[in-house]
C-alpha cells in the first residue's frame, strides 16, 4: 500500500507543473526544518548525538560502536 501512496504522490507532483529544482528546494528546506527540530530537542549533547544519528544513518553497515567512529560524518574524537 505504501508503494502505492508514493507513485500517487509523485504523480500529484508532477500534474502541478512544479518546476523540479523547486520541489527539490522545498525538499531541502523541509528536512532542514525538521533536522533542526531534532537537534533543538536533544539538549546538552546534541551535537554528539546528532553526529550519531548522521554516522548511523549514513553508514552502509555497523559492525560495532567503534566502526561508527569511523565514519567521515562522526567527528567526534
Amino acid at each position: 500500500m505504501k508503494e502505492k501512496q508514493s507513485v500517487v504522490t509523485l504523480t500529484a507532483v508532477e500534474s502541478m507543473n512544479v518546476n523540479k529544482s523547486s520541489l527539490t528546494q522545498m525538499i531541502l528546506t523541509q528536512l532542514e526544518e525538521f533536522r533542526q527540530a531534532i537537534y533543538d530537542n536533544l539538549g546538552k549533547v546534541r551535537d554528539a548525538v546528532f553526529d550519531l544519528m548522521d554516522a548511523v544513518l549514513t553508514s552502509p553497515s555497523i559492525q560495532s560502536f567503534v566502526s561508527l567512529s569511523e565514519n567521515p560524518v562522526f567527528r567526534r574524537s
